[in-house]
């Protein structure tokens, strides 16, 4: 650990008052799976107080305007003052802000103003390499840093916000509602991918779209929200991923440390069988042959769909224990437990363990 006197850690507590703030949507059916909800139920259970805020729903409140650019260009120190007002009454130890790019710096400064004693923690659960510079200017005024991204990437990103204290943290899944549903209306599959080609503000070679189209031509990939069949949220994504015989899950980018999109975790924690892109360490995460299967290339991939298609025996017993491992070592609570220890004292116990600057 670097010098006490220079990094700042939470006040060790046994019970904290946590504050989520993030860019929340109410309006939107893709809650379920929303990171910040099943981190507050983590948190909940171990024995802590949470309130949940939306910055993006209080700005859209006292907004009359369409759209986030002109929202804020216009009202964003209206939804400041207020956020100011709601965080000042309840005096929160800690804030954590998950996806908080809506949130600028200038925004920060004033919660920090009126609360010298809280702790800032962001949370990102998007690829590192691509993240915007506005989230680093952000990061610049937080105590610490959380990413779902490991290695190189996270020590860069945690150098540029000025050395603060930086941990990887996986996506955590919620055992309560992400579980199988056999008996689920949505239809049975082969293979199933719920996700774009592409996107935009992301790097990426190109290998998951031609992938994504060869099973869709050759082998009955159903591939959700692919600009044609729409994408599926709520309890018709679980219903669908319980549903299909193999679950696939292709990064953008498949060469960041531990990296994986939060697909994966929802996959393994409703019991489906899971042929995955291999990413730098990620046997820290999921072991192969034991949690879900990995491949290397494309026509590996190929190659392991055939084979358990016609493999049913195996296929269930790598998701039954793809299921129980994600259940027991990814759950929000467990999760909620590590985030914690990181903030209060500069580590946690994990295989995946990964920090700096601390």
């Amino acid at each position: 650990m670097k010098d006490s006197i220079l990094v700042k850690l939470l006040p060790k507590k046994d019970k904290y008052r946590i504050a989520i703030l993030a860019n929340l949507r109410e309006n939107s059916t893709r809650g379920l799976q929303v990171v910040s909800r099943k981190l507050a139920k983590g948190f909940i259970r171990n024995g802590h107080d949470v309130q949940v805020f939306s910055y993006l729903m209080q700005m859209n409140a006292l907004s009359y305007m369409p759209g986030k650019k002109w929202n804020k260009k216009y009202f964003q120190n209206k939804t400041d003052c207020l956020c100011c007002e709601i965080l000042k009454s309840y005096q929160p130890d800690f804030i954590l802000m998950p996806g908080y790019r809506l949130i600028s710096q200038s925004s920060i400064a004033k919660f920090k103003d009126i609360l010298p004693n809280t702790f800032f923690a962001g949370f990102y659960y998007d690829q590192l390499e691509d993240m915007a510079d506005d989230y680093v200017s952000t990061n610049k005024l937080m105590d610490a840093f959380m990413a779902t991204g490991a290695g190189q990437p996270l020590a860069t990103i945690a150098e540029k916000s000025g050395n603060i204290p930086a941990a990887f943290m996986p996506n955590p899944c919620d055992p309560d509602i992400e579980r199988p549903y056999p008996d689920s209306h949505m239809p049975a599959t082969e293979i199933l991918f719920p996700g774009k080609f592409s996107h935009k503000d992301y790097c990426h070679d190109g290998n998951r779209e031609l992938l994504l189209k060869l099973l869709a031509k050759d082998y009955g990939l159903a591939h959700y929200g692919n600009g044609i069949n729409p994408s599926i949220w709520g309890m018709d994504y679980y219903g669908a991923i319980s549903k299909t015989k193999i679950a696939l899950s292709i990064n953008i980018n498949n060469t960041y440390p531990m990296s994986h999109s939060n697909r994966l975790i929802n996959y393994l924690s409703c019991g489906a069988f899971v042929v995955a892109s291999r990413v730098p360490k990620t046997e820290l995460l999921y072991e192969d042959h034991k949690h879900l299967r990995y491949f290397d290339s494309n026509e590996e991939c190929v190659e392991l769909i055939k084979y358990y298609l016609k493999n049913e025996q195996e296929r269930n017993k790598i998701a039954a224990g793809g299921m129980a491992h994600a259940h027991k070592n990814f759950n929000s609570q467990r999760i909620a437990k590590d985030m914690v220890d990181f903030l209060a004292t500069g580590t946690y116990d994990a295989p995946w363990k990964d920090t700096y600057n601390v």
